[in-house]
């Protein structure tokens, strides 16, 4: 289980991107900041995660594009908008419910300040969380031994 101190470190982070770049950018350059201080930082995640869905304990062939998974057990959504609304937050809830992983953090780089949510999905664990959270721990194995250019275009997960 994800700590205080490591959800902590990844909020810190996000508020560090978002001193240094300020508001006004679209998701993909804070996502590619993120993306950079994540790795000066040591903090393990996939970017653009390609997350499994399980439905009745089968796999669908659709799978879900987290921001980024870190840590295997943390989905991040970032916005940037003016205000997150309650569609945002009904998406990032199906995405904790259809893929198991137990915490999200839906983030905002826009306004004065940054913002962000963090909702925690508390169905008893099962099958398919345990299913995905390896997939995750195996993709982001996969990604620390790959080399860093190789790893900011990753597809992973499965």
């Amino acid at each position: 289980m994800v700590t205080r101190e490591e959800t902590g470190r990844i909020i810190g982070i996000c508020m560090d991107v978002f001193r240094e770049l300020g508001s006004g950018f679209l998701e993909p350059v804070y996502q590619d900041a993120a993306e950079i201080a994540f790795r000066q930082a040591g903090i393990p995640f996939v970017r653009e995660a390609q997350c499994p869905i399980y439905f009745r304990g089968v796999k669908i062939q659709r799978n879900y594009e987290a921001d980024f998974v870190c840590y295997g057990e943390v989905i991040l959504e970032f916005k940037a908008v003016k205000k997150l609304t309650p569609e945002h937050k009904a998406q990032l809830i199906n995405y904790l419910k259809a893929t198991r992983i137990p915490l999200g953090y839906l983030i905002n780089f826009h306004g004065d300040k940054l913002t962000w949510e963090r909702i925690v999905y508390t169905e008893r664990e099962d099958v398919n969380r345990r299913q995905t959270q390896r997939a995750f721990a195996n993709a982001r194995q996969d990604q620390n031994n790959a080399s860093v250019s190789a790893a900011s275009s990753a597809r992973v997960c499965g």
